[in-house]
């Protein structure tokens, strides 16, 4: 910039930059806090939310279901979530459980994203890999950083979104150190977002179909342990999807045009 130019910085033209705006109560001037106090304070909640940039544009209304019954239905599903928020959840939150593609994350994210902005909540966004990492980094007796620094914000913040549930499984004792954060959370009546892209199974059906053994090892029950699972059931609305993967649909695309 020019020494001799000026910088415009745009005020609120409600309250002038000052952060209070007097109104009237009756016929009385009042002066109380700015609508743009509060919008900044929801930038900043969003931006404290570690939501990852790739996922940064993720909104309920750029999220176009494909032909399949279950893909518009997790999107109402999420959309009318957002909407009764805090009303009718209590302690129940949602698991978008879908092959990878179908738009889990985009959702997830959505819902999240949208609380945080209209409804004033408190987010953390952590992938499921990452966290274990981080909780298993404070184990190394030169870490900076205590356990209950990392564990603290994730089961005391309204609302967690934990990405990609069982992308590896877990040793028993990390099993335990999962359980902890949900099992508080739940107990706490805070709201859990989860996405999978491991299934539930109904092993009795495979079974006659000879694929009992691959399906159940490749399930959400198998990758975090039964008494995980079980406590998912109590504090999660389960959500199935289906359709192609998007990332490949767009990949032919890209290469047909």
């Amino acid at each position: 910039m020019d020494p001799d130019e000026t910088q415009t910085i745009e005020t609120c033209p409600e309250c002038g930059g000052t952060g209070f705006a007097v109104r009237l109560r009756g016929d009385v001037p009042r002066a109380s806090r700015c609508r743009c106090q509060a919008e900044g304070d929801a930038q900043r909640r969003l931006a404290n939310a570690r939501i990852p940039a790739r996922y940064g544009d993720c909104r309920l209304e750029t999220f176009v279901p494909q032909r399949t019954v279950l893909q518009a239905q997790a999107k109402a599903v999420a959309a009318r979530f957002v909407e009764e928020y805090p009303v009718g959840t209590g302690s129940v939150g949602l698991l978008f459980l879908g092959r990878p593609g179908v738009g889990k994350t985009h959702l997830a994210v959505s819902v999240l994203r949208s609380l945080i902005l209209d409804k004033g909540v408190q987010g953390i966004f952590y992938d499921y890999g990452d966290l274990l990492r981080t909780i298993q980094s404070t184990w190394d007796r030169d870490s900076e950083r205590s356990e209950s620094e990392v564990l603290d914000p994730v089961t005391e913040t309204e609302v967690l979104l934990l990405d990609d549930l069982g992308a590896t499984r877990p040793s028993v004792w990390v099993q335990e150190i999962l359980f902890h954060i949900l099992n508080r959370r739940y107990n706490d009546n805070r709201v859990t977002l989860l996405t999978s892209n491991h299934l539930d199974v109904a092993h009795e059906a495979a079974a006659s179909e000879g694929r009992a053994r691959d399906l159940r090892e490749a399930s959400l029950e198998h990758q975090v342990g039964i008494r995980l699972r079980s406590r998912l059931h109590e504090m999660c609305r389960t959500v199935p999807m289906d359709g192609e993967d998007f990332r490949k649909t767009f990949k032919r695309a890209d290469f047909s045009a």
